[in-house]
C-alpha cells in the first residue's frame, strides 16, 4: 500500500502480478493509495471503509470471479466506484451493474482514466437520483431532473474499448 496522507484508497484485484503492478502505478499517478488483492476473497477482506475505488480483473481463480465481485461490491458498498478490466473475457448483458464500466486490456492510460471518470459520473448521478427520491425534488426552477438510475443492464463494448 502506498503511504500518502489523506489519499483516496483504491483496491486492485488481479491474480497476475504484472497487471496488478500496472494498475497500481496508474492509480498512484492519479493520487490513490493502493491496496492489492490477488483474488476476490482477499478483496472482500480488504474492502475497508477507506476504499473508494475497486479495479478488478474479470477472470480470477477461486469461487468468485471479478464479475461477481463487482456486483457484490456494488450491492454491499454502493459508495465505492468499481471498474472491471480483462483481456480474456467480455461481459455479457446483465453480467455487470449498469454503473460499472468494463475496459478491454491492454488499455492506454487515457482509456483507463476515461473509465474511472465514467464510473464516478454514473455513481454520482445514481446518488443524486437516490437523494432526489428520498428527499423529493428541490424547489429550484432552473434545475433539470436527473435521469433515473437504470435497473436494467446495458450490453456491449464500444469502439473506445469501454462498455457501452
Amino acid at each position: 500500500m502506498t503511504d500518502a496522507p489523506n489519499a483516496k484508497t483504491a483496491l486492485v484485484v488481479e491474480d497476475e502480478m504484472l497487471f496488478r503492478l500496472e494498475a497500481r502505478d496508474l492509480l498512484e499517478a492519479e493520487g490513490y493509495a493502493v491496496v492489492e488483492a490477488s483474488n476476490a476473497a482477499q478483496a472482500l477482506e480488504r474492502l475497508g471503509d477507506g476504499v473508494v475505488l475497486v479495479v478488478t480483473d474479470a477472470r480470477m481463480p477461486g469461487q468468485m470471479d471479478g464479475l461477481v465481485l463487482a456486483s457484490e461490491v456494488a450491492r454491499c458498498r454502493p459508495d465505492v466506484i468499481v471498474v472491471v478490466v480483462s483481456a480474456q473475457v467480455t461481459p455479457r448483458p446483465g453480467d455487470l451493474p449498469d454503473h460499472v464500466p468494463f475496459v478491454v486490456r491492454p488499455y492506454p492510460e487515457s482509456r483507463f482514466r476515461a473509465a474511472l471518470d465514467r464510473a464516478e459520473a454514473a455513481r454520482t448521478a445514481c446518488r443524486r437520483q437516490t437523494r432526489h427520491l428520498r428527499l423529493g425534488p428541490r424547489p429550484r426552477s432552473d434545475q433539470r431532473p436527473h435521469p433515473p438510475c437504470k435497473s436494467g443492464r446495458t450490453a456491449g463494448v464500444g469502439p473506445d474499448g469501454l462498455r457501452a
